[in-house]
C-alpha cells in the first residue's frame, strides 16, 4: 500500500453497482446502512474502538450479520452525518490546532494505521515560512474538534506540540 492503493475483497462490478454516494457529500447514517445492507456488513457502532468491538476491519468483516434489523433511528440519529478527514485536510481555509495556551499551527495531513484504519497522528504544520516545519501530534491529545470554528483543541501547550516528532514530507511530481 506504499503506492497509495487500498486492497479490497470485492469485484469491480460489485463496487460499481453499490448504492450511490457522492464523494463530495458527508455520509449520512441512512447511506451507511444502505452500504452495510448491500455488502452484508455487520453494524459496528456498538463498541468502544473505531471498529466497535473488533481490533481491525478484517476481524469486523469476519463476523456475519444475523439478518435482524435494528429499530429505526430517531430523528437526531437519522440526520447525524459522519465527516471525512479529507474535509479537514482539503479545507481551503484550513483547520487550526489550538493548544491550551495559544494557536500552534494548522492541520496538514493525517497518519492512518494500515491495520485498523484508525487515525493515529495529525501532521501539524507549525511553521509556514521556510523552512516549513511539520510535527506529529497523537490523536489522544485531541479534546475537541469544532467544525464551525474549524479548530482542533488539544490538551498540550504550544511548546509541547512543537516539541513533537519532526517529520519530513517527501513530495513527488508527475509533471
Amino acid at each position: 500500500m506504499d503506492d497509495g492503493s487500498l486492497n479490497v475483497l470485492a469485484s469491480k462490478e460489485t463496487i460499481q453497482n453499490a448504492p450511490n454516494q457522492k464523494e463530495d457529500e458527508p455520509i449520512s447514517k441512512q447511506a451507511e446502512e444502505e452500504l452495510e445492507s448491500y455488502y452484508g456488513w455487520p453494524n459496528y457502532w456498538g463498541g468502544l474502538g473505531p471498529w466497535g468491538g473488533f481490533a481491525s476491519p478484517l476481524e469486523f468483516m469476519d463476523v456475519h450479520s444475523n439478518g435482524l434489523k435494528e429499530e429505526p433511528p430517531n430523528e437526531y440519529e437519522a440526520n447525524y452525518h459522519l465527516r471525512s478527514a479529507k474535509d479537514i485536510k482539503d479545507d481551503p481555509i484550513g483547520f487550526t490546532v489550538e493548544a491550551t495556551d495559544e494557536q500552534v499551527g494548522n492541520i496538514y495531513d493525517f497518519v492512518v494505521s494500515e491495520d485498523s484504519w484508525e487515525i493515529k497522528y495529525i501532521v501539524v504544520e507549525t511553521q509556514k515560512v521556510l523552512p516549513t516545519r511539520y510535527v506529529l501530534l497523537a490523536t489522544d491529545k485531541v479534546t475537541e474538534l469544532n467544525w464551525a470554528e474549524k479548530k482542533v483543541y488539544v490538551n498540550q501547550t504550544a511548546d509541547e506540540v512543537k516539541q513533537g516528532e519532526d517529520i519530513e514530507l517527501n513530495f513527488s511530481s508527475t509533471k
